[in-house]
């Protein structure tokens, strides 16, 4: 977390290495300093990559590639992704409509959304513990936090020295 790319007195670039309890890997980055507004997911597998459309507030809205690694092996994505239907353009859409879709839905029909409190909550603890590893050398920081843990409830853009 720093601001290399406009030397602001906030963060304007980010990048996060996350490992999953079950061993998954993920990255994560942001950055002001890009001459675009985009966003994009990519997910990489054993056997194929999945990358989303780039709308910056819908990546998942599509378009979507899959990838087979062995390109011998593209045909039989196309094919799964064609037994699929529509394939993945055809889900929800995605970013804000499907939020506030979502929460009508379940206003509508006494349910939970489909994003809960608790959901935020965890956004929010990944956001701290970022913060707290940037503050302490890029040492990772194990989650959930616990209320113990001094990021827990701190201000940990106060805190850090990036």
């Amino acid at each position: 977390i720093g601001s290399p790319a406009f030397g602001l007195e906030v963060e304007d670039t980010a990048v996060l290495w996350v490992e999953a309890e079950g061993g998954a890997l993920a990255t994560l980055s942001a950055t002001l300093g890009a001459a675009g507004n985009v966003s994009r997911l990519r997910f990489c597998f054993e056997q194929v990559t999945a990358e989303s459309g780039v709308d910056a507030y819908a990546p998942a809205g599509g378009p979507w590639t899959f990838t087979a690694r062995a390109p011998e092996h593209q045909a039989t994505v196309e094919k799964a992704l064609t037994e699929f239907g529509d394939g993945p353009q055809a889900m929800r859409p995605g970013g804000y409509v499907r939020l506030l879709q979502g929460f009508h839905d379940a206003i509508r029909h006494g349910r939970q959304p489909d994003v809960t409190l608790a959901d935020a909550h965890r956004t929010l603890q990944l956001l701290a513990a970022a913060y707290a590893s940037a503050a302490a050398a890029g040492r990772p920081v194990d989650l959930p936090l616990t209320p113990s843990h001094r990021a827990y409830a701190a201000d940990p853009v106060a805190e850090a020295t990036v």
